[in-house]
This record gives structure tokens, C-alpha cells and sequence, in this order.
């Protein structure tokens, strides 16, 4: 989809009183959270070294695919890990002034990766200290079709100087029992091992992200922290009706990513049919597909 003229080609701001947003037109992504009365930024700004991205948007898979190919009706398709919309071009619409949307349309070039027809719609509003984000699917074909989606937002971990990444916690709404699936290289084996065990909290260390990213299925809680117990800052992410939640960072990059899923990665093994992949949804002709996630920041009491 090449962008239209007559949207903004550079990044768009919009602010309330608590907090200004930045969202740029590659990917709908969100580029910046930062609190008006602190300056304080809590989106990752990227950095080559670790991970490039701040927030994209997964879709229409989340994760990665066996040899990033699948295959629907006798033919075989190859998608990047995460789909194509991160490096897709969205139109914009103007900010009014605390809120704005994103709109990606099927074309040609995505027929060619993913043969169905379809509508994703991002919006962003500020809505007092929170900033809620939400997708639209909408199947725009006469056959039934297949997707997922998933947000993958990236939070600067330390938050502030002085504070090292081991000084934070995940902290979920509620004591959770939750296993761990096992990856290799970004797939699913198929085993699980026991994580968190009727616990609310996991502090954080490098070590727990040598095998990958963190992937709990169902957690209870309808929203999970990234917070300093010792200082109280932080920012919470509402996770509620997400089937699958991923935790990730990568080497000694300062982030981490809170990212609720509907959708979950790839088998091990040979090959993947679209219509018989774990996490798949479908969607009938005309139907539309919604979720979310809210973003607020955590100030000590």
C-alpha cells in the first residue's frame, strides 16, 4: 500500500494535559509516551544494537513461522516473523487534537504474502493519564479468513537514570499459575515447564531471556506492571481478553516488551497449514474483529 499525498508522511503528535503521543505512518507505530508535567519517556526509542523498533503492530501472524512459510489451499506463502504490517505504510488521519487513527487496506503486494482481503484499522486516544490503542480487522472478501494480531509495545527499562533493568518487577492484577512454553529459535516446542506458581510478580533479570521471550498463556489479570517496587514508577499495560501474553528483551538492551497476543507463534516441526494453526482466528465475510490494550503511567503514591 503506498502512502496517499494528501496524509501526513512524518510522524503525528497529539497531547492532553497528562501526556503527549507520538505515532509514525510505518507500521501505525507508536514511537512516544511521554508525560507532560516529568519529560519522562516511557516508550523504547530503539537502538540498532538491540532492537530497532519501539511498538509495531503484529499482523496478520504473531510470531515466527517454520522456515517463515505456510500454506493454504495447496500453495505455499511466506510471511517475515510477525507479519507484514510493521513495514507497511499507513494513512494517518489528523489528530483532533488527543486522539488520531491509522488505516491499512489489502492490495496487491499483500494478496502475494496473504491471500485475503481485508481492513486494519489502529486507534490511538489519550483518555486522561492512559492511552488507549485499539485494532479493527474487518474481512473485506467473500470467503472466510484467517488471521492474528498482536501489539508488541517496548518500555524503557530502567525508566530513570541511576536504576538498573534488575531493579523492576512484572506485577500482574492478581496471583497467577501460569507455565513457560519452551521456544526454539522463536518456535514452540511443544513442552512447558512450570513459571509462575500462585505468585503476582516476577522480578526481572537477563538470565530468564537467554531461551527468548517469555510466553504465558491466559493469564488471569487484566492488567500486568512494569514498575520499580522500591520507587513505585512504572507503567501499566491492560492485557484483558488476550489469549497469549509474550515478556521480551534482548541482550543487554534497556527495554522490555509487554505484549498481549491474539495469536501465538509457530510449531517446531515440518510445515504449517494456515486453517490448522495453533491461535488462528477466523473471521466470515463482512465480520469485523476487535481488541486492545491501555497503556498508563505508574507514579509513587
Amino acid at each position: 500500500m503506498q502512502p496517499d499525498p494528501t496524509m501526513p508522511a512524518i510522524p503525528v503528535q497529539f497531547r492532553n494535559e497528562w501526556l503527549e503521543a507520538e505515532v509514525a505512518p510505518r507500521g501505525a507505530e507508536l514511537r512516544s509516551l511521554r508525560s507532560v508535567r516529568t519529560g519522562l519517556q516511557y516508550v523504547w526509542q530503539g537502538d540498532a544494537r538491540w532492537w530497532d523498533r519501539r511498538a509495531p503492530i503484529l499482523f496478520p501472524i504473531v510470531g515466527h513461522l517454520p522456515e517463515g512459510r505456510y500454506r493454504f489451499r495447496d500453495k505455499d506463502y511466506r510471511l517475515p516473523t510477525h507479519g507484514f504490517a510493521p513495514d507497511r505504510i499507513f494513512q494517518l488521519s489528523q489528530p483532533n487534537p488527543s486522539s488520531l487513527e491509522a488505516r491499512l487496506l489489502w492490495d496487491s503486494e499483500s494478496l502475494r504474502a496473504w491471500p485475503f482481503r481485508f481492513e486494519l484499522r489502529i486507534g490511538y486516544a489519550l483518555d486522561g493519564p492512559a492511552l488507549r490503542q485499539g485494532c479493527a480487522v474487518r474481512n473485506c472478501g467473500p470467503e472466510e479468513m484467517y488471521f492474528s494480531i498482536g501489539f508488541h509495545p517496548g518500555f524503557r527499562c530502567p525508566l530513570r537514570e541511576g536504576e538498573r533493568f534488575e531493579d523492576y518487577s512484572v506485577r500482574f492484577e492478581r496471583p497467577e499459575t501460569l507455565p513457560r512454553h519452551d521456544l526454539q529459535s522463536g518456535l514452540r516446542t511443544g513442552h512447558t515447564r512450570p513459571f509462575l506458581q500462585n505468585s503476582s510478580e516476577i522480578p526481572l533479570k537477563k538470565e530468564l531471556f537467554t531461551e527468548g521471550a517469555i510466553v504465558l498463556q491466559a493469564p488471569s489479570s487484566r492488567c500486568a506492571d512494569l514498575w520499580n517496587p522500591r520507587t513505585g514508577h512504572g507503567v501499566r499495560c491492560g492485557i484483558q481478553g488476550a489469549p497469549w501474553l509474550g515478556l521480551w528483551t534482548r541482550g543487554e538492551g534497556p527495554f522490555l516488551c509487554i505484549e498481549p497476543w491474539h495469536g501465538i507463534t509457530g510449531r517446531t516441526g515440518a510445515g504449517c497449514d494456515l486453517p490448522a494453526k495453533e491461535g488462528i482466528r477466523r473471521l466470515p465475510p463482512g465480520g469485523i474483529f476487535e481488541c486492545g490494550m491501555e497503556i498508563t503511567p505508574l507514579l509513587p503514591e
